[in-house]
């Protein structure tokens, strides 16, 4: 068991700090996350308990281990999309599982980091969406949201 540190956030803490700065930063006027709707930036559920016969089944159906926290399907012309592990800040373990996942995304062209706390995972981000030209903003006055079924339809290009 590792010891925390007295003033070191959990892991869910980082989590929930990174996510509420990605509902104010934006790149080309669209948020990364937004609350209701999807947002650029998407966070991958792959942790939690589960009993045996659930996560088997999980597994049948492909989900499978070491799989990064968030993934941000912008590219730039190094990398096809951004894959973060986020860790606390002190303390927190990389996996194994999770060691050889972002060596493969690596390996696909991919950019993969592990974050060390959420203002870590913030530059991480800042410094990858820079390398697309168009760098990030954060706050400003609210702008359209893109309606992204309208998007698809070519209505709105």
């Amino acid at each position: 068991m590792t010891r925390e540190a007295p003033d070191c956030p959990r892991e869910d803490a980082e989590h929930l700090a990174f996510i509420a700065w990605c509902h104010v930063a934006k790149w080309r006027g669209q948020p990364l996350m937004r609350r209701n709707g999807p947002g650029l930036l998407i966070h991958i559920p792959n942790q939690g308990e589960r009993n045996r016969l659930y996560a088997a089944k999980l597994a049948r159906m492909g989900v499978q281990a070491g799989v990064p926290d968030f993934v941000l399907p912008v590219k730039t012309l190094r990398h096809g999309s951004l894959w973060i592990e986020l860790k606390r800040r002190h303390g927190g373990q990389v996996r194994p599982s999770q060691r050889e996942r972002l060596s493969v995304l690596s390996w696909g062209g991919q950019a993969a980091h592990v974050a060390l706390g959420a203002d870590h995972c913030k530059q991480i981000v800042i410094d990858y969406l820079a390398e697309t030209g168009e760098p990030l903003r954060i706050g400003g006055a609210p702008e359209p949201l893109i309606d992204w079924s309208k998007w698809m339809e070519g209505v709105e290009r």
